[in-house]
Parts: structure tokens; C-alpha cells; sequence
């Protein structure tokens, strides 16, 4: 076992309870929990508690939980992004093809708006909900802990198919360059 970059523990079990630890620490007074898995721990939207009725009336329409494997000393984070349906007033997430993983990277914000409890229109609570609001806290806290965050595999695979396409697509035009040049391909 090696020690972590603040060398004050062994890589293991308690580093990865630290981990749990501090971000759910940081998610108190937040609408994110976490919930401890085998492998690590899910950061998502608390759906099932205090927060449920203000993302109701704002209409919120995905959420995207943080799903952290820890494997001191490194650890992945891979984004599961679900569709949020509404029935009277109670979130499901979808199980199915709507379901995406990997990384979520936003080209705008999302802010939701909503009717106030004194029947005005504003902001939902001081937050906005986005992709990279959990993974941010994910990535700032494994810093802290001296942990190294690599890329979750649909991301990799993700990252290889778009560096592909280019490199693919250059191939093809010195291919037909080239066949243009001896004769094989007409030229126009």
C-alpha cells in the first residue's frame, strides 16, 4: 500500500470512507446526497426529500448523478444521466434508452424557474443543476485526499471515436488524392 500525497493514510478503505465522507459533508443544505456503493459512492439530486417539490414546480426534466468508482489512488467518475418524468408530483427516473453515461460536458446553463411559495416567479433555490456542478465537488475533494481522477470508460471510448473521426476522414481524402493522381479515380 502506498501513502497518499498528504501521506497521513494508508491507500484503502478509510481513504475511500474520507472521500464519502467530506462530499457528503459538503453536500449538507445542498439538493445533493450521496448515497455509498461497493465500489464507491453516487453524488445525485435528492429526489426523495426536501427539495422534491421546488424541482417539481421548476419543471426539472434530467438528473445526473456522479456515479465515483475509488480505487486508491486513483478513482473514475462517470456521469449517469437519467430523464426525470413526473407523476403527481413524484420524480421516476428512467430505465431505460433514455438512460446516458459517460461525460456530460453543457454548452449553456440551466437555470429553473418556478413559482414561489408567495406565488411569484423566480429562481429555484440558490442552485442551478448541471453536469459539471457534482463532478466539480467529485474532482475538488479527491484532490484534497491526494487521489488522481482518470477517465470512467464510456468516456474513453467516447474520446477515442471523436479523435477517430478527423484521422479517418483526413485517410480518406489522401486516398482519393492519391487515386485522383495515378488515374485511379476520375478527376473531375
Amino acid at each position: 500500500m502506498g501513502r497518499n500525497v498528504a501521506g497521513t493514510k494508508e491507500w484503502g478503505v478509510d481513504v475511500v470512507e474520507e472521500f464519502v465522507a467530506r462530499v457528503r459533508a459538503a453536500c449538507v443544505g445542498t439538493p445533493y446526497t450521496v448515497t455509498r456503493t461497493a465500489q464507491g459512492f453516487d453524488l445525485h439530486l435528492d429526489l426523495d426529500g426536501q427539495w422534491v417539490d421546488e424541482a417539481s414546480r421548476g419543471g426539472l426534466r434530467r438528473s445526473i448523478t456522479q456515479r465515483v468508482t475509488a480505487a486508491p489512488p486513483t478513482y473514475t467518475v462517470e456521469q449517469v444521466v437519467q430523464e426525470v418524468h413526473w407523476d403527481r408530483g413524484r420524480p421516476r427516473l428512467s430505465a431505460g434508452g433514455s438512460v446516458t453515461k459517460g461525460r456530460t460536458i453543457p454548452l449553456g446553463h440551466t437555470n429553473i424557474w418556478t413559482e414561489l411559495d408567495d406565488g411569484t416567479v423566480g429562481r429555484l433555490a440558490p442552485f442551478t443543476f448541471n453536469a459539471e456542478e457534482g463532478r466539480d465537488l467529485v474532482v475538488l475533494v479527491g484532490q484534497q485526499l491526494g487521489l488522481e481522477v482518470r477517465r470512467s470508460t464510456p468516456e474513453r471510448i467516447g474520446l477515442y471515436a471523436a479523435l477517430a473521426v478527423p484521422v479517418l476522414l483526413a485517410v480518406c481524402v489522401v486516398g482519393v488524392l492519391i487515386g485522383m493522381a495515378v488515374g485511379v479515380v476520375p478527376t473531375p
